[in-house]
């Protein structure tokens, strides 16, 4: 039985090749752009959910009055790094990060890099995949750590553990590190792009200022905040630093802190200056391809439909004359059996 069905399909198939063609065709054009589209919104969907701790980190911004309107920023003050943890109950952990695109020597090597100062506590509130080599290895401020990526480029296929890499600022400054271990690379779908992740203090030691100072400011400042409930209160008491601050700087007013979600930060970056980080997909980059894969299948739906009328209306003669000779040989066949 299964083996007529097959060769009846086959046959059909092949009288009508063309139409067959069509529709097969034209589905499956509009089921890879249901794919895409479903990958597409995945990426953005899982922003930054790699991490471990999503549920619990915060983006700390400023907002001030940007020519008669609020603008606001990604950068933050240095300072404000040191003293919410002691100062703000509630707080688990916070981290600084400061990102500059430096030069990296090896030998007579010269290469760009993504360079990532942060605080110790970074690799404890993002999950940092290390491949060999602890991530506690942050805390000392003569050590680096690479990524897959850039530790390939660096050394080849060779761990690179304890090998010395240098670090050139844009005022030419010097810094040689040890590299104690390599991490995996971030993902795409990640707000960080990072070759080299050190101490925070190595850039306070390379640009010669200080993280005491009210008008050092940093890249971005991230804090991991467990309970929920206490938000209103972190929010009320970041208000306490605001005087400081605005004395410190009078050309650079801050109107407010605010507490952004790792969940949002992504979507938010596009709007933030001075961010730092790399943003989600653009709105339009994500609506766009679920509206074009909804009409690319109901016009592939549309037109599997009109061949199949087409088809259908080839076969209304033959049905027509099968219908025909059927009556007219049971006509012959009761007139038989009435002999």
């Amino acid at each position: 039985m299964l083996r007529n069905y097959v060769l009846v399909t086959l046959r059909n198939i092949w009288k009508n090749k063309l139409f067959t063609l069509i529709n097969i065709l034209g589905l499956g054009i509009a089921l890879s752009v249901c794919i895409v589209a479903f990958f597409n919104h995945m990426f953005n969907y899982e922003f930054d959910r790699t991490n471990r701790n999503f549920n619990e980190i915060y983006r700390i911004t400023c907002f001030r009055d940007m020519e008669g309107r609020e603008q606001e920023y990604g950068a933050v003050p240095a300072t404000l790094g040191l003293q919410i943890k002691n100062d703000i109950p509630g707080v688990l952990r916070s981290a600084r990060l400061q990102r500059t695109r430096s030069t990296v020597k090896i030998g007579d090597n010269i290469l760009p890099a993504m360079v990532i100062y942060a605080d110790p506590e970074f690799t404890e509130i993002f999950t940092v995949s290390m491949i060999n080599g602890e991530s506690g290895s942050l805390t000392g401020t003569g050590n680096v750590l690479l990524s897959r990526s850039m530790a390939k480029t660096l050394f080849g296929n060779v761990y690179p553990d304890g090998k010395a890499v240098t670090i050139v600022n844009d005022r030419n400054k010097e810094l040689t590190f040890t590299v104690s271990g390599t991490f995996e690379d971030f993902p795409e779908n990640s707000s960080f792009r990072i070759d080299i992740l050190t101490n925070y203090s190595n850039y306070l030691r390379m640009w010669e200022t200080s993280d005491s100072d009210w008008k050092t400011f940093t890249t971005a400042i991230f804090l991991q905040v467990p309970e929920k409930s206490i938000l209103p209160s972190v929010n009320a008491n970041l208000r306490n630093y605001l005087p400081v601050q605005n004395k410190a700087r009078e050309d650079f007013r801050i109107n407010r802190f605010s507490l952004i979600p790792l969940d949002d930060v992504g979507e938010n970056t596009r709007n933030v200056s001075s961010s730092g980080l790399f943003p989600g997909l653009h709105p339009a980059a994500l609506i766009a391809p679920p509206i074009m894969a909804i009409f690319i299948l109901l016009i592939a739906c549309f037109n599997f439909a009109n061949t199949s009328i087409a088809i259908f209306s080839r076969r209304t003669k033959e049905i027509g004359l099968r219908k025909t000779f059927g009556g007219v040989r049971s006509q012959r066949v009761s007139i038989l059996q009435y002999m």
